[in-house]
């Protein structure tokens, strides 16, 4: 049954975040209001000002040195996790074309780099293409990952899209049903 309840500590509280898990309530309570006040794009309210919310961030199209330093940015301003793409090239929403403007870091290093550089967030692959690599060679990465970073690794895992990037690199790109079931 879903009610909506106008007490504001009822809704600060009504779905927190704990260790990696959602706390689920028997009823929904209206989201309190917005507590800073209103301010240009250009200076967002910090991530950790929402209660009860995490923010992240994807990181992508810059060289490993200044992806490093976007994570300790990220983690400094607030925020709870940091991505990276899984790609070997760009492909410009509409395009159709892959780019090859687009640096293009890989994934399993770039996290590795961004677990050891920081200390807060959580890092991942957003996501992890599981045709690029054998899932014993995923699972090890994402083990150092963890290891690396202290408990902050995120594994997300996906059947790969960009047929463009498959057909550059020679790898398989079979039709979405097995790929999806290599997911299992």
């Amino acid at each position: 049954r879903v009610s909506a309840k106008k007490n504001d500590e009822a809704c600060r509280t009504a779905l927190p975040y704990e260790h990696g898990q959602f706390q689920v309530t028997r009823e929904w309570h209206a989201p309190p209001p917005l507590s800073w006040p209103c301010r240009p794009l250009s200076q967002p309210a910090p991530p950790s000002s929402v209660p009860g919310m995490d923010v992240a961030v994807q990181l992508a199209g810059m060289p490993g040195d200044r992806l490093v330093e976007a994570a300790r940015r990220a983690e400094a301003q607030g925020f709870s996790s940091v991505y990276v793409p899984d790609h070997f090239a760009d492909e410009p929403p509409g395009s159709g074309a892959l780019s090859d403007t687009t640096i293009i870091p890989e994934a399993i290093a770039a996290l590795g780099a961004i677990g050891a550089a920081t200390s807060r967030v959580r890092v991942g692959g957003h996501v992890l293409c599981n045709l690029f690599r054998h899932p014993v060679l995923t699972a090890q990465a994402t083990a150092t990952i963890d290891q690396v970073s202290r408990g902050r690794a995120i594994l997300g895992i996906g059947a790969g899209w960009t047929r463009s990037e498959f057909d550059m690199t020679g790898i398989e790109f079979p039709d979405i049903k097995p790929r999806l079931r290599m997911l299992d």
